[in-house]
């Protein structure tokens, strides 16, 4: 689920030389339409599918107002970093902090350790400004289920810093210089918007998350405060145009942030030239002045400003309250609650206003701002602290649900168990094979016995034990080659920014493999992977057959799979593993807060079928080449991740030891020529 919003300085616009900034109530309540869409979006998203580019018409608003202030300043000869960085902290931290510690004194008394984690690691990133950067990365592998994530929101926050530590310095530079800073803003405005379009059909969540693909939306913003300033120039002498563009600019401005909201939802290719509507709507909004129609009856209306005026408060309640509901009642919200979620939302953004927000951000005292930043610093420290340790599992919170913990305790007990002392795999060191391969290497069995090679990425290692389990039973030798997170495909790397500290992050990681697996002659081979990662753009050929835009399908798997497959010995047995069911869920809700987890069969077919098609593809033809499903095992009308009271997941996407021992039978029989003995 995407989200973000903020802003920021009070709406003021220029008027002519000599004049003050003068105070806009219909930008107030731009930011109304910006809040409410968002707040819609979030609480009722079937209703207002766009609603997310409310976010975007903030980034607006935000380079137009700061921007304004910054150039008019400049004007003048009085701008100050020391005065700009301080008025934005007494504008940002008193709301933010007063959040951040509600959330961490609820979730001391609600939330269970591993919730209580996620929290402590979101404060820490939300109080530095940069989790924005730990969402881009959350969102590859192992991304919890984004409905939880009670500080999600504040990545626009981040964004928005990022911004303005670079901003003031660059207009800084170039006005003491050249006094012409319109050419510079709309380059960089260009290239950043070039870089989103890019990036967003390659690596989506970075084009969403990252600072330099979202810094054009500020800088439209910037540009529309440039060209509002006087520069010297005589008045336009065509009044009547004066009268009619403004008003065209409204409703040009108010039809685009309508198609926006109607046409952009969170299939769509996001931002990209689709931000365009709701940024574009924004800057013609803006540039109208407050004297249209629009503006000036609808936009700077009672209701409107006051919306306007309360919605950075609101908009960092809003979340937290649906988020931290949605943990503790279980599941996905009822329209009611959903309604009292957003009640609550506008009672505390009112209060968080008039008793915190206010006061502060108009203190005249010297050391306000400096307390704000020790405030805040000391509430991110907190944070870090609660995730570097655990979530605090010694809270008396913890003692809730004695019977689920126990159920997750033993089951992580009994995976430790099995991985450690009963299959204990060693290093490869005394094999003759390449250093590399070698480092990414264990084995089990003994060393004379006749080999077989299970590679792949982590799901290898979930599956690990039911291997050795045959090996002991067979008097195999088991080779498992794996780097989580790096798929067994040769000639492919991942291009993402989950995997780029990655030894897959460069081409020919797998090629080490592949050298060593011809030299061990094996007597079957495994390939296992968690495929349907790499269906959505997170690798990339290294010598592309494909079209352009290929690389959001299935093709690039199914291609770079079938290369491996007729590099690897030939005449050698292969079997491509299907990835086996995914929950819906991580294991500790469903223990713990009784969410359903667990895939109906139907659910498990669609998500998978994607990379199914692939698999299936790419060994049409090897006559060398079988594919092994495991979910008919487990997925009867649902997919079970509960067998005989044991949990047999580790986690939402991989099988715990005992899961993987379930299909000791099978696999004996199926690929090893003998039934169990036990």
């Amino acid at each position: 689920m995407r989200q973000g919003i903020s802003d920021i300085e009070p709406a003021r616009a220029a008027l002519p030389a000599g004049a003050h900034l003068k105070y806009r109530p219909d930008i107030d309540g731009l930011r109304a339409v910006a809040v409410l869409a968002v707040v819609g979006y979030h609480a009722f998203p079937a209703s207002i599918t766009g609603g997310m580019v409310g976010v975007d018409i903030f980034f607006v608003i935000s380079g137009y107002l700061i921007s304004s202030i910054i150039i008019r300043e400049l004007q003048q000869g009085r701008f100050s970093f020391l005065e700009f960085y301080s008025r934005r902290v007494k504008r940002i931290f008193p709301a933010l902090a007063t959040v951040l510690v509600a959330c961490l004194v609820f979730g001391w008394f609600a939330l269970y350790d591993g919730e209580y984690r996620a929290l402590g690691r979101q404060v820490a990133g939300g109080a530095a400004f940069v989790l924005n950067f730990l969402l881009a990365k959350e969102s590859g592998y192992f991304d919890l289920e984004a409905q939880y994530k009670v500080l999600l929101h504040l990545w626009s926050l981040g964004i928005e810093e990022q911004f303005y530590l670079i901003w003031p310095l660059l207009l800084f530079v170039l006005w003491k210089r050249t006094h012409t800073v319109l050419p510079l803003i709309v380059s960089l405005l260009v290239a950043s918007l070039l870089f989103n379009v890019w990036l967003v059909n390659r690596q989506p969540a970075e084009a969403f998350y990252w600072p330099f693909t979202r810094f054009w939306e500020l800088m439209l913003g910037s540009v529309i405060a440039y060209a509002a300033q006087p520069h010297g120039k005589t008045q336009d002498p065509r009044p009547a145009y004066r009268r009619i563009a403004p008003e065209v600019f409204a409703w040009l401005g108010l039809l685009l942030i309508a198609v926006a909201l109607c046409v952009i939802n969170d299939r769509s290719k996001f931002p990209g030239w689709l931000a365009l509507l709701p940024t574009a709507g924004a800057g013609f909004i803006i540039a109208a002045g407050p004297t249209a129609l629009i503006n000036r009856l609808i936009l700077a209306s009672r209701p409107m400003v006051f919306v306007g005026l309360i919605s950075y408060p609101l908009y960092l309640w809003h979340w937290p309250i649906l988020a931290l509901d949605r943990l503790v009642h279980s599941d996905m919200l009822g329209r009611g609650n959903r309604m009292l979620a957003v009640a609550l939302s506008f009672l505390l953004a009112w209060l968080t206003y008039r008793a915190i927000e206010r006061p502060l951000r108009f203190s005249r005292k010297a050391l306000t701002a400096v307390a704000l930043c020790a405030v805040v610093a000391v509430v991110g420290a907190f944070g870090l602290i609660i995730y570097q340790q655990d979530g605090l599992p010694n809270r008396a919170a913890n003692l809730r649900n004695i019977e689920g913990r126990t159920r997750l305790a033993q089951s992580v007990a009994l995976d430790t168990d099995i991985r450690t002392r009963q299959y204990p795999a060693e290093s490869c060191e005394s094999l003759a094979i390449d250093a590399i391969a070698k480092s990414n290497c264990v084995m089990y069995g003994a060393p004379t016995a006749e080999t077989i090679v299970v590679w792949g990425d982590s799901q290898a290692g979930a599956w690990a034990p039911v291997f050795y389990k045959i090996a002991q039973q067979k008097h195999l030798r088991v080779i498992r080659f794996y780097i989580g997170g790096c798929p067994p495909l040769v000639e492919t790397r991942r291009k993402d920014v989950a995997g780029e500290s990655l030894p897959c992050a460069s081409f020919g990681a797998a090629e080490h493999v592949m050298a060593a697996i011809a030299d061990l002659k094996p007597k079957h081979i495994f390939l296992i992977g968690f495929w349907s990662l790499y269906t959505s753009g997170k690798i990339e050929a290294q010598h592309a057959e494909q079209s352009p835009g290929a690389d959001l399908t299935a093709n690039v798997l199914a291609t770079q799979l079938g290369k491996t497959l007729r590099r690897l010995p030939s005449g050698t047995p292969v079997t491509i593993f299907r990835s086996a069911p995914m929950l819906l869920a991580e294991p500790e809700r469903g223990m713990l807060r009784g969410v359903r987890i667990e895939p109906t069969a139907e659910e498990n077919r669609q998500r998978e079928a994607f990379a199914n098609l692939a698999v299936d593809a790419a060994s049409t033809g090897m006559a060398n080449a079988t594919i092994f499903d495991p979910s008919p095992l487990l997925c009867r009308d649902k997919c079970q991740a509960v067998v005989d009271g044991s949990l047999i997941y580790i986690n939402w996407g991989h099988l715990a030891a005992q899961g993987a021992l379930l299909y000791y039978d099978t696999l004996l029989q199926q690929y090893f020529g003998g039934a169990s003995e036990f």
